[in-house]
């Protein structure tokens, strides 16, 4: 079960980044258009937890009561 279960998640992320690559060759927009399309329509969870995994190293949240966009760290890769 573990098998097919880790199977079907690797066959969907190399769908998505085929797709993705053909989408970027076709369409004369700019890429951060394509990528939205994609997020908000066609990808699942866990496409969108792989682009999050590879773009973000860390996230680091400070306690306070501020606002929490002043609270939070980023750090890309």
């Amino acid at each position: 079960m573990w098998n097919e279960t880790l199977s079907d998640y690797v066959r969907a992320i190399d769908i998505a980044e085929v797709d993705l690559e053909d989408r970027a060759r076709s369409v004369s927009s700019a890429p951060y258009e394509l990528f939205g399309e994609l997020w908000a329509r066609e990808w699942g969870h866990a496409e969108k937890k792989e682009w999050v995994e590879r773009a973000v190293r860390e996230v680091v949240v400070s306690k306070g009561r501020e606002p929490l966009s002043s609270r939070v760290e980023v750090e890309l890769r």
